[in-house]
């Protein structure tokens, strides 16, 4: 662990040779974050005010240190242009949040994305530079509220101008139909890009195969047909 005290440059570290991550603020959201990008192989230096976080998190990041994210002189002593993504992850105070991204922008940050709680937050921080702006909350509500609409979507990955990728359990009124079939009854502009039986993953299944329950078809489609599939 390291504090402010050290009163020395923080350097993105090497050792670990991947992308290097700045994470401002340690609340449920940041430190979730960092400890994530941690496992996977990232080097991460986690920052935070309180030193009960500070400690907590020392062994699940590169390097925890206790400071105040919107002090600008401490901010700067991190080199900030040495790391690939720095995050603003305290989204509840918004003048922190629009000083703490001023800071970043003027020391020469890569790549900035801030955690927000109100789109109008958003708006703000986007036109001070960050790149990216996040809504937990939010994506986690929005989440929940299609899986409980829509339960057979077992997992989506939103893609650009409105399309995404499902993975979609068979449903009654699918089952036993022939992969031909099934293709008939799809909305325009959905695709099936694979089908899942078991271990077994098959691109362009044959038109005769039946669908059984068990089966996950793996398609593609604007969001508005993709949720004609359920109905």
């Amino acid at each position: 662990m390291i504090s402010l005290s050290d009163n020395k440059k923080i350097e993105a570290a090497e050792t670990r040779g991947n992308k290097s991550f700045l994470i401002l603020g340690m609340g449920y959201f940041g430190a979730e974050l960092a400890r994530q990008l941690y496992e996977l192989g990232a080097d991460v230096v986690g920052v935070d005010s309180d030193p009960q976080i500070v400690a907590r998190m020392a062994d699940h990041v590169t390097q925890a240190i206790e400071m105040n994210p919107a002090d600008e002189q401490a901010l700067a002593s991190l080199g900030v242009p040495d790391f690939d993504v720095c995050v603003i992850a305290r989204g509840s105070n918004l003048e922190d949040s629009v000083s703490i991204a001023i800071t970043l922008r003027e020391l020469g940050a890569k790549k900035v994305i801030g955690r927000t709680v109100r789109r109008k937050h958003a708006e703000i921080l986007s036109r001070l530079g960050v790149d990216q702006t996040v809504f937990p909350e939010i994506e986690i509500a929005d989440h929940m509220a299609e899986k409980l609409v829509k339960p057979k979507i077992d997992d989506k990955m939103t893609l650009s101008n409105g399309y995404a990728v499902e993975a979609l359990r068979v449903s009654e009124k699918y089952l036993g139909l022939t992969v031909e079939a099934f293709l008939k009854k799809i909305p325009q502009g959905v695709s099936l890009l694979a089908l899942q039986r078991g271990d077994d993953v098959t691109a362009e299944p044959a038109g005769d195969l039946v669908l059984e329950a068990s089966d996950r078809l793996i398609i593609c489609g604007p969001n508005r047909r993709l949720g004609e599939m359920e109905r």
